[in-house]
């Protein structure tokens, strides 16, 4: 069989230098990828003796060739590529056929390790995926490991990647505000703080102390919580209002107790006004008039008025008609009232046409010095409509609404209608209430 040094300068010795050199390029890159995947030293060992035997068969090769062809020589003059050279080519070949086996191999298990087992590298990229920021350092403030969402938040915060955690979490501490959440045995370095960037967004930023075996590491940790922050100054915002209202609602209830207050006072004013006004004006009218009132009604009417301003501890007789008892006050008093329309039948238009016939009837007596009341009802598929006049003089000024007329108003407005008081050519009180 030839030797090696016959047909190195021909065409099948470059294809096996070239094959030397392809073995030798696939050795370091089976050795370096497994250094980078921190693999076992001893097979890292392995893999770096077998590409330096490689190198050297490499180097042995390229300078025999060339000592071949500069010198022109048979054989090249260094020993050991003399020896190398005068191997049979098929040795050569089997060399590179297992130096190339050997390297699939490794390629092979390589990729299957990764496969297999948690390598720094896929930790590294793993980490580079979370949506938060991560950063272990060392006491010294070194960082041993951080992610690029970390040193996004660095560049944007310190305006550089983070190389120290003191110095990030120092500009944090100044820049940002205080976590409201956090917890109460966070302090100093281990503490949460709410950083807002320029670019609209709010990181929480935390800090804690951990230990792996007896090395302790500080963990940096920041997570985006915009929409959190948004939410929560909403709420605030909210809570502001409510407060704001509750305040409001306080100083109601307070004005409201005093102005019930007030009304039941006016209210009780009213019912005496009406009570003894009507019952001064009876009796007044009977000594005046002696028959005209029956002394049964005229000592009916002052047995309730007693009744009522005593408050006795008795049972209330059944309500009478307003309506009813209007009337018979206007005829107790010397009022002819003359209605003209139709009767209202609805308790609530019978107790404001009462309430109306009533005021109007004692006013005419004593302000007026009438006898006569007129009432005109009418009413349609909306609304109801009583206007009453007198008999008697016209007011000599614009009439002022207190008593008996504004709490007619009161009753009126409180069932949806309206009243309108007019005193010229004579006094004259318009009612209209919706028909529901």
């Amino acid at each position: 069989m030839r030797a090696f040094y016959e047909i190195a300068l021909q065409r099948g010795g470059g294809w096996l230098m070239f094959g030397m050199l392809a073995v030798f390029v696939g050795q370091l890159f089976a050795f370096f990828r497994s250094f980078w995947m921190r693999r076992r030293q001893r097979y890292n060992v392995l893999l770096a003796v077998h590409a330096g035997i490689g190198f050297c068969l490499l180097v042995l090769i390229l300078n025999g060739k060339g000592e071949m062809q500069h010198w022109e020589c048979v054989k090249p003059r260094f020993f050991l590529s003399r020896l190398v050279f005068e191997l049979p080519w098929a040795v050569i070949a089997a060399i590179e056929l297992v130096g190339t086996a050997f390297v699939t191999i490794t390629i092979i298990n390589n990729y299957r390790y990764i496969k297999r087992n948690m390598t720094p590298r896929a930790i590294k990229e793993t980490l580079d995926l979370l949506p938060v920021g991560v950063c272990f350092a060392g006491e010294n403030g070194n960082p041993a490991f951080i992610n690029l969402r970390m040193n996004e938040f660095g560049r944007r915060v310190l305006g550089h990647v983070v190389t120290n955690a003191d110095e990030l979490t120092e500009t944090v501490a100044e820049r940002g505000r205080e976590y409201e959440g956090a917890s109460t045995e966070g302090s100093g370095r281990n503490a949460s703080r709410l950083v807002d960037l320029d670019t609209g967004e709010t990181v929480l930023f935390t800090t804690a102390t951990v230990k792996a075996g007896e090395t302790g590491y500080r963990r940096l940790a920041t997570v985006d919580v915009t929409e959190q922050a948004r939410i929560t100054a909403e709420l605030a915002a909210r809570n502001t209002k409510l407060r704001e209202i509750q305040y409001r609602m306080k100083a109601y209830q307070v004005l409201a107790a005093d102005m019930f207050k007030e009304q039941e006072l006016l209210s009780a004013r009213v019912a005496v006004h009406d009570g003894l006004g009507g019952l001064l004006l009876q009796c007044r009218y009977a000594f005046e008039h002696p028959g005209a009132v029956a002394d049964a009604e005229l000592l009916e009417m002052m047995r309730r008025t007693n009744r009522y301003l005593l408050a006795e501890a008795e049972e209330t007789p059944a309500a009478e008609d307003r309506l009813e008892e209007a009337l018979r006050t206007a005829r107790g008093i010397g009022v002819r009232v003359v209605m003209t329309g139709e009767e209202p039948t609805e308790p609530k238009l019978r107790n404001i046409l009462g309430l109306a016939i009533g005021e109007c009837a004692t006013n005419t007596v004593k302000h007026a010095g009438g006898e006569r009341v007129d009432v005109v009802i009418t009413a349609d598929e909306a609304h109801w409509q009583a206007v009453i006049t007198n008999d008697g003089d016209a007011p000599e000024a614009e009439v002022t609404e207190s008593g008996g007329l504004l709490s007619l108003r009161r009753v009126t407005e409180d069932a949806g209608g309206t009243m309108r008081i007019e005193s010229d050519p004579g006094f004259k009180l318009t009612l209209s209430v919706p028909i529901v």
